[in-house]
């Protein structure tokens, strides 16, 4: 009975013959995954299936794949889970199903030969046996047992040792009766790999080599016979690989004998085939040059050339896929180079000399590398030819245009270098490493080959610092060498952090040997002088932009490794008993770990340049020694000519040359450095321009007079020179960027200069000169160094005590036209923020004497005008501009900050961000200096601030900033907020301090509104809407003057809520709304109306958002709960006809319960109380004594038709309906009677919105059939009144009841709506309004009234009264 697992199997087994490849190859590994848990089991199961199965029976497909999984299975078990019996019923089958066909490519057939391999493996003696067995007696053997003899021969030589003699007895029969091409390939493949084996597993031979000579000589002549004139390509590679292979097996004698037919044979079959095809003879050619004794050697050696011919024309045609290939050919040369290095040598010398193609230079080149790779023993065996091999390399290192050619050099280069052998000693040794550094220089613009080369280089460059070895002594001294050329080849300076990574390395290993570590400068005359390696070192370090940070920490490190060969041990004379002194060392050794330290944070490039510049002079300074500087100014002056492939390093040597000057007291050197340093700048080049400037600026440091001197000859600019007008030819024609090396050159001269001398070259010579250059300086260059020249003037006069700048004036005028003339040539650009942080220098660096009313006007303009140019959000910018603007408002006690205040906040609204957050930061500094004005006194109390601008229009600007789109605004709105409420709470008549707990809510709101991100959801709106209303309710707790939340509303309302941005408009409504609701009430009789007026006007506008348009009804509304009356009178006196935001404005009034009945009431009383109608204005055409009607009367009328049509209107018109009917119908007679047809209309419409508001849907309806419009016309009014009362008689409209409708009126209840006869029907106003008013509908249509003390309160008079 079969378990459940042999179900399993059967099952996959059944699938493993149907489906798709990947379903197959799914239950394949099924397969093999069950045998985990019983690997004999499962392969015992497929045994017995397919011996049970007839190939017959099923398809070949499943029993493919029954034994792959066997493969598979067996593939990764060991030995000691299957038994030698299991394994030999593996093997049976798997034979048997290997050589069930003589096909080749069946994938059957594969299959088993890759089960039987692998049995072969597991179990070497059981698997040789079974394949002898398949061996028949002069018989031809199967295709797949001659190939499963091939695989183990080459997958595991060693196991199939003792077999290879009886292998090849069994073989040597079918060679001789083999025909078919498939049979010599095969057999030919069979007898090369167990030659092949007993080549690789020469040493470990269990048995002598000699008894396999006779062997392997019959073997041989059948190869050399028919076998090597076939021309089939798949057997005659087989042929060479199995001849070569057989060749390198056979004994002295025979191989001396036949190496003058078997090496043509071979040679030729290498060079004959390409591509993949070449694999197997390159095999035989490594058997052939195989363990070549001395005997042997001299047959050999007339085919070496010829080998490495072939060899060459193979790697010709090999691409970067073909790695299998070279591997073999690497084979080859390891073979070749055990007995033929020096005939391998020079051929590579020869054919290297002849100048061959690229490609072929670099073959010749990869074989070197591998020759020099691949030697088992290389102290021992290359240390011979180190010379010959060194020579060798140095004919490639011509080649220096070709990627391909340099890859291949360096790479040989850098497998020498890593030697066991000694090639230090090597003659030409240097040029080799010369040749890495010139490798390891190209820069950044070549060609993606050679940069492949040069980051090989530098990293060999490092591979090689780090190997111990004898290479220290050597590269040691030679590592400085090179820096001797870099005026000759600046690209060398490429390499230089890689060089300082080598001399780190170098240095930390040889320090402590000073026979090998300090350097005689005297002897080895190529080595840079401790001048120029000072001047290189320093130079470099100053390139912090240039450099990555962790290449500037080497360079640092470099140059404190080299500090004590600056030093000079050898140049000092020592007193017995004493040390050489070492003042760079110990200064270096303190100063450059700091610059380190400072390197981590990532400084600003200026600020890291002015400390190298501090490191510089202290070197100059600390030798005290007049030589040591003019040694040091001389070779960085040398350095020049190799930096001007890079602005940066020809600055960085300029400012070193300009320290080296002014340490030293030489005129000769200084005249020649200045002049020299002048004609090799480039006055056009920006770098150039500040390096030079710097240069003078140091010079100035001791010689004034030749700085000034040099710097007004550069102001000049471009000299105007006549056709007859001669010049020396050697002097410098200087150009317009002149100007821009005197501007910044003046300004770091007074920065260098001696302190007591400066007030005077101040007036004589710096001023004038600039003035002048303001004048004249039109170029972008030329304005940029004027304003960083004037700003390093203004610092350097801030170092006096005390100096009266009497042309400031004349000096910042000529400065602000400049600006503005500059800025009028510009279309989009901005003025530069080195500009205003000149002014902010010139205008604090002394108060006397005080600015002027003209400069501090122009000041103010400039600022202003700075804010409407912004285009985006510049730092820099904004802080000079803040800065300068403290220091204007400081020269003029702060009198100008609110006048400027007042013109600055409605620059917070403009379009650009960048111009919105500078007019916040310039208000919030002008707050600032306000409060502090007012806390030391300086305004006294003459000038109070909030007369001129109150806090309230301020904060109403910033409030809405919040919310900007731009993040760097909000955050610069709640500064300003906290600034406006302290500076409010500072001029209150008992001035008050805010809390810090306030201001740090109000910053916390700021961040939060800096993070607002607004992505269009809801959780968005809702945490924009939380930040206004908390800053909203702190604005409402801390504004405690009346005047200041005051204009807090009125700016929220008349500038704000109409703002461009969306969140910045609903947020200045919601604080509005909020105000209004909290502190509405603080409004006067005046405030109200104009407020109330501009909500009105607010709603009528088309563009509002409907968020700020719900918020201004909400404001409405809630200034009405403050102000009633008020708001009533302004609402009803608005033009007729009513627009739509008044009815809305009604609307919203009427919504609110308490609201909507104080207003109906209002409504009534002032109807009923004033005269419905007035004089007309007298005009030409008109009589003085004409009446019209009222048209606040009318608005009244008309206002209670748009509460009607509310919700909660209705409800309180409802109850009031019975006076409402009568005060509309007595105004709608009266403006019948006026023959005021637009007046008619709308107190109609008003009814009609009553009546709708007030009755039953069915009576609505009852109209709507009988038509509205009736109500506009004359003829018909009083007969759709009698309507309107009938129908008010049936639904006992009126104080009538159910219970009394129809009835006679009695003493008690008075007169009540009677059904019997409504032509003639007496109705009593007492069931309507008041009960002593009667009416009475008579048939002729017309109207009759008797009224008593009610129509005397509606001042119609008595005699009117009567008559009507």
């Amino acid at each position: 009975m079969k378990t459940a697992a042999e179900h399993c199997l059967a099952a996959l087994i059944d699938s493993v013959g149907s489906g798709g490849p990947i379903f197959r190859r799914e239950a394949i590994g099924a397969i093999a995954k069950l045998s985990q848990n019983g690997t004999s089991a499962v392969l015992r199961f497929c045994v017995t299936w397919l011996n049970e199965h007839g190939a017959s029976s099923t398809p070949v497909i499943q029993r493919c794949g029954v034994v792959c999984a066997m493969a598979t299975i067996v593939g990764g078990v060991g030995d000691e889970e299957l038994s030698t019996r299991e394994a030999i019923a593996l093997l049976q089958c798997g034979i048997r199903e290997m050589t069930v066909n003589s096909d080749l490519t069946s994938e059957l057939s594969k299959e088993a030969l890759r089960l039987v391999v692998g049995l072969c493996v597991i179990f070497p003696a059981e698997g040789c046996r079974e394949l002898l067995s398949s061996l028949g007696d002069n018989t031809l053997p199967h295709f797949y047992v001659l190939l499963a003899i091939s695989h183990l021969a080459e997958k595991v030589p060693e196991r199939i040792l003792p077999y290879v003699k009886e292998f090849l007895t069994r073989l040597l029969p079918p060679l001789g009766i083999a025909r078919q091409d498939n049979h010599r390939m095969l057999l030919s493949r069979a007898c090369g790999s167990l030659a092949e084996a007993l080549v690789k597993m020469r040493f470990d031979a269990r048995s002598p080599l000699e008894e396999y000579n006779d062997l392997m000589y019959s073997t041989l002549n059948f190869f050399l016979g028919d076998y090597s004139r076939c021309n089939e390509r798949r057997v005659r590679t087989l042929v060479v690989y199995a001849v070569g292979c057989v060749f390198g097996v056979c004994g002295d004698e025979k191989r001396m004998e036949l190496a003058g037919k078997v090496a043509p044979l071979v040679i030729y079959g290498v060079r004959r085939e390409k591509g993949h095809d070449v694999l197997f003879p390159l095999r035989g050619l490594v058997g052939f040059f195989s363990y070549v004794t001395d005997g042997v050697r001299s047959s050999l050696r007339p085919f070496v050339e010829g080998t490495l011919q072939a060899i060459m024309q193979t790697l010709e045609h090999l691409g970067a896929e073909d790695v299998e290939t070279k591997e073999e050919i690497f084979a080859v040369i390891m073979a070749i180079s055990d007995s033929f290095v020096a005939e391998v040598l020079a051929y590579l010398s020869a054919f290297l000399e002849a100048k061959k193609e690229l490609h072929l230079r670099c073959a010749a080149v990869f074989i070197l590398r591998m020759l020099v790779l691949q030697s088992r023993n290389q102290k021992l065996f290359l240390q011979p030819f180190v010379n010959d091999i060194v020579a060798t390399v140095k004919l490639a290192l011509g080649s220096h245009e070709d990627s391909m050619v340099r890859r291949a050099v360096v790479e040989c280069i850098l497998t020498i270098c890593s030697s066991e052998a000694d090639f230090a000693s090597a003659v030409g040794y240097s040029d080799m490493l010369s040749y890495l550094i010139h490798c390891a220089s190209l820069h950044d613009d070549v060609d993606e080959g050679l940069i492949a080369v040069r980051d090989i280089s530098r990293n060999g460059l490092m591979l090689v610092a780090s190997s111990k070895g004898a290479l220290d002594s050597q590269l040691w001294p030679f590592i400085f060498e090179h820096m001797r050329e870099y005026p000759a080849k600046p690209f060398l300076l490429c390499a230089f952090s890689a060089i300082c990574n080598v001399i780190t390395q170098l240095a930390s290993r040889i320090s402590h040997n000073s026979s090998c570590f300090y350097v005689d400068f005297s002897r080895h005359v190529n080595v840079p002088s401790p001048g120029m390696l000072v001047s290189v070192f320093l130079s470099q370090s100053m390139l912090i932009g240039f450099y990555r940070v962790e290449e500037l920490l080497t360079i640092l490190e470099a140059a404190l490794s080299v500090a004590p060969l600056i030093d000079d041990p050898y140049a000092q004379s020592v007193e017995e008993g004493g040390g050489a002194a070492m003042p760079i060392t110990e200064l270096w050794s303190t100063f450059i770990p700091s610059l380190q330290q400072l390197l981590t944070t990532e400084p600003a490039r200026e600020v890291w340049e002015v400390e190298v510049e501090r490191l510089v002079d202290k070197t100059l300074k600390v030798k005290q020694s007049e030589e040591w500087a003019m040694h040091l100014t001389t070779e960085c002056l040398s350095l020049l000519q190799a930096y001007q492939q890079d602005a940066r390093m020809f600055r960085s040597a300029l400012i070193i040359v300009g320290i080296g000057c002014s340490r030293t007291a030489s005129r000769d050197l200084i005249a020649s450095a200045v002049e020299t340093a002048v004609n090799a700048s480039n006055h056009d080049d920006p770098e150039h321009v500040i390096g030079l400037a710097k240069c003078l600026g140091y010079v100035a440091k001791k010689h004034v007079d030749t700085a000034l001197e040099t710097l007004c000859r550069l102001a000049k600019g471009a000299e105007k020179r006549g056709f007859f007008h001669s010049r020396e030819k050697t002097k410098r024609v200087f150009v317009e960027g002149s100007r821009s090396v005197a501007a910044v050159g003046f300004g770091y001269a007074c920065k260098c200069m001696d302190i007591a001398a400066l007030p005077s070259r101040l007036d004589t010579v710096v001023f004038p000169s600039l003035l002048t250059l303001l004048r004249e300086g039109h170029t972008p260059q030329c304005q940029i160094s004027l304003f960083e020249g004037c700003r390093l003037v203004g610092t350097a006069i801030a170092r006096l005590d005390s100096y009266f700048f009497k042309c400031r004036d004349e000096f910042i005028l000529s400065s602000v036209r400049f600006m503005q003339m500059t800025s009028k040539k510009k279309t989009k650009e901005e003025t530069n923020p080195t500009a205003f942080a000149a002014l902010e220098s010139i205008v604090s660096c002394t108060l006397l004497p005080p600015l002027g009313d003209n400069g501090t006007a122009a000041l103010i303009e400039l600022v202003k005008v700075s804010v409407t140019e912004c285009h985006m959000v510049n730092a820099e910018k904004d802080v000079n501009v803040t800065n300068l603007f403290v220091q204007v408002l400081r020269h003029r006690d702060c009198r100008y900050a609110m006048r400027v205040l007042g013109e600055l906040a409605p620059l917070t609204v403009l379009e650009n961000d960048g111009a919105r957050c500078l007019a916040v930061k310039l208000v919030v500094t002008v707050l600032a200096a306000c409060r502090a004005s007012r806390e030391s006194g300086a305004d006294g109390s003459a000038e109070q601030p909030h007369t001129l601008v109150s806090m309230g229009c301020i904060l109403g600007r910033l409030v809405p900033r919040m919310m900007d789109r731009c993040p760097s605004v909000r955050m610069e709105a709640a500064n300003g907020i906290v600034s406006g409420i302290q500076t409010a709470r500072l001029f209150m008549e008992n001035p008050q301090q805010m809390e810090e707990e306030v201001t740090e809510e109000i910053l916390k709101l700021g961040k939060r509104a800096h993070a607002f991100v607004d992505d269009g959801t809801l959780s968005s709106e809702k945490e924009a809407v939380s930040v206004v209303k908390s800053m909203c309710t702190i604005l409402a707790q801390q504004l405690q003057q009346r005047e200041d939340t005051t204009a807090l509303i009125k700016a929220l309302l008349f500038n704000s809520i109409f703002d461009t941005q969306k969140y910045a408009a609903t947020g200045a409504c919601i604080t509005m709304h909020g105000l209004i609701r909290g502190c509405g009430g603080v409004l006067d009789a005046s405030d109200v109306r104009e407020v109330f007026d501009g909500l009105i006007a607010a709603l009528q506008r088309d563009n509002l958002p409907e968020q700020v348009r719900s918020g201004v009804q909400t404001s409405i509304r809630n200034l009405t709960r403050h102000h009633v009356a008020p708001c009533f009178v302004a609402l009803l006196r608005s033009q007729l006809p009513h627009s739509e935001a008044v009815i809305n404005s009604f609307g919203a009034i009427a919504n609110d319960t308490t609201l909507g009945e104080l207003l109906v009431q209002h409504i009534l009383d002032f109807v009923l109380n004033s005269p419905t109608t007035i004089a007309a204005a007298p005009t030409a055409n008109k009589p003085s004594d004409l009446q019209v009607v009222s048209p606040i009367v009318l608005s009244a009328v008309c206002a209670v038709g748009w509460v009607a049509q509310t919700d909660r209107g209705a409800s309180v018109c409802r109850n009031h309906r019975a006076s409402l009917y009568m005060a509309i119908v007595l105004h709608l007679s009266v403006c019948h009677r006026m023959n005021d047809h637009d007046a008619v209309v709308m107190s109609g419409t008003a009814l009609k919105h009553v009546t709708c508001g007030t009755v039953d849907d069915v009576t609505v309806v009852r109209f709507d059939r009988y038509g509205w419009k009736n109500f506009l016309r004359s003829r018909n009014i009083f007969w759709l009144l009698r309507k309107l009362f009938v129908i008010g008689a049936e639904k006992g409209w009126g104080t009538a009841t159910r219970w009394t409708v129809g009835r006679p009126p009695t003493q008690m209840d008075g007169f009540r709506w009677s059904l019997l006869n409504p032509r003639s029907l007496l109705m009593s106003w007492q069931s309507l309004c008041f009960p002593t008013v009667l009416m009475s509908l008579q048939p002729t249509g017309k109207l009759r009234l008797v009224s008593v003390a009610s129509l005397l309160r509606m001042r119609w008079g008595t005699k009117n009264l009567c008559d009507r």
